[in-house]
């Protein structure tokens, strides 16, 4: 693994504080929870053993989700210091971290059964460069794999100053098609915020957490994360 960070990437001091700010409350570890269940949708559509990359990895706080069902699992992330604090939290947890670019992956085509991001594209510098990332997580999916994308939808009202990238879930879908994929599945989670529900009073968590799955499927494109989920052709496009 790399020596360094990419200058964009997670200072030491974000690191040791991320998973503290964002999972420690009840309400934070149902957010957790919500999120892992589209990651445990996406390895229950693979067969084990299997090689499957998370683009923007972090702290790793997802990858034990494949470990446990077999599959190998790669790590990328912009972040060296957030990688080691994965390694801190989570000794027991075996996975490959390579420190690397989501828009330059440092990976050969179709070298993975499984590709999938969380948390990453709202977070790149324009909506272009979210889009570059996605092509690039196909470019290393193989045929008949699967890619899970997950991005804030641009149909989401603004609530707050922000400045997070937006997609449409058809630019998405648009990017995916042209690479070749099917897509099985759009999602929506988080309609009423990640915010809320973290800071939500323990005894009403999972109340809310309820109605923000119920309201979320109504409302998809209004949610505050979008999840598409597609397989890649049997053959390159063209």
């Amino acid at each position: 693994m790399p020596a360094s960070s990419i200058p964009t990437a997670y200072s030491s001091e974000q690191a040791g504080t991320y998973e503290v700010e964002r999972f420690s409350s009840l309400g934070g570890r149902h957010v957790h929870a919500a999120e892992a269940a589209f990651v445990e949708a996406a390895f229950g559509r693979i067969d084990a053993p299997s090689i499957s990359l998370e683009v923007g990895v972090g702290t790793g706080r997802l990858v034990s989700i494949g470990v446990v069902r077999g599959h190998a699992v790669v790590g990328v992330d912009a972040s060296l210091a957030m990688m080691s604090e994965g390694r801190r939290l989570r000794p027991d947890v075996t996975y490959e971290p390579t420190v690397g670019s989501a828009l330059e992956l440092p990976f050969r085509d179709a070298a993975f059964d499984l590709t999938y991001c969380l948390r990453l594209l709202s977070q790149t510098e324009s909506a272009p460069y979210a889009l570059g990332c996605v092509r690039e997580m196909l470019r290393v999916t193989r045929p008949g794999g699967i890619c899970l994308v997950e991005f804030l939808g641009a149909a989401r009202p603004r609530v707050r100053s922000t400045t997070q990238v937006k997609l449409s879930v058809d630019d998405v879908v648009d990017v995916c098609r042209a690479a070749g994929a099917d897509v099985l599945d759009v999602s929506g989670r988080f309609v009423l915020g990640m915010t809320a529900m973290r800071r939500c009073p323990p005894r009403l968590v999972a109340g809310f957490d309820r109605l923000d799955g119920w309201l979320s499927a109504q409302l998809t494109t209004y949610c505050s994360r979008i999840y598409v989920t597609v397989r890649m052709g049997a053959a390159s496009p063209g």
